[in-house]
């Protein structure tokens, strides 16, 4: 019929809905058999824009004041090396970029943890008091090595899912005990966290800013590119996670 498609199949539908469409989430959801890895939207990223829509709807848009505020506390206990303080900030950046984040204070949980979903979650320990010429312990190594079973027996997360542990830390060395610990967990320097954490804010700040309300289609076509692009978005995090491995960018002491 002159090249006319006169039938579509299920499949084909919801592939032709969700490229038109990327910033309708469930549509993304379905499971559909003909899609081509480029064509397959970060489902990561989506999961933050539903709950950065949340936060932004829970702040209000009627005045800036109340994120304001916001933004200065985050930004003020990430600008400080009081563990206590820094891992609070680091917590509440997490909720505002749009993870699921989280921390408990008992022996052996991780500092704050960023869960994107089911299948992936970041977390987190925090060295910010140690000086620059510290050197990582073998009790800080373990810990870090640890929260990967931490956060699969605590939190509702699949038995496969992907965890990426960093140490966040000032230091650039690290005992040869503590190395042998190392093979699975990352590293970002406490400045190069801060510097990443205030140009992440500042592209959600933007977002804020021409935020509509809830359920708008063009807001959130307009999140999805701005996220491509957020330092401390899921995809950036598991290129750093990658180039940043303790083994590979911290010296071995020899005890």
């Amino acid at each position: 019929m002159n090249g006319v498609r006169t039938s579509l199949s299920p499949e084909s539908f919801f592939n032709d809905a969700s490229k038109a469409a990327p910033a309708i989430t469930w549509l993304h959801r379905i499971k559909l058999k003909t899609k081509t890895p480029e064509e397959i939207i970060d489902l990561n990223n989506l999961a933050l824009i539903d709950r950065i829509e949340k936060e932004f709807q829970r702040i209000g848009t009627k005045n800036s004041f109340k994120i304001e505020k916001q933004f200065s506390d985050i930004k003020t206990k990430i600008g400080v090396d009081s563990s206590s303080d820094f891992e609070n900030g680091q917590k509440d950046l997490g909720c505002i970029l749009g993870y699921d984040s989280g921390k408990v204070e008992e022996e052996g949980s991780p500092d704050p943890w960023w869960q994107v979903n089911s299948d992936l979650c970041f977390v987190f320990e925090d060295y910010t008091e140690g000086l620059v010429t510290s050197e990582l312990s073998v009790t800080k190594a373990r810990q870090a090595a640890s929260h990967d079973k931490w956060i699969k027996t605590r939190l509702k997360i699949d038995k496969d899912a992907k965890i990426f542990t960093f140490i966040i830390a000032k230091i650039s060395k690290t005992t040869e005990s503590a190395a042998i610990h190392l093979d699975n967990v990352s590293f970002i320097n406490t400045d190069s966290f801060r510097e990443l954490s205030i140009k992440s804010l500042s592209m959600i700040k933007d977002l804020w800013s021409i935020f509509p309300g809830p359920g708008d289609l063009f807001w959130r076509q307009r999140a999805i590119e701005i996220l491509i692009d957020m330092p401390l978005s899921p995809s950036n995090l598991i290129e750093i996670f990658e180039k940043n491995k303790c083994r590979k960018v911290l010296t071995t002491a020899s005890t």
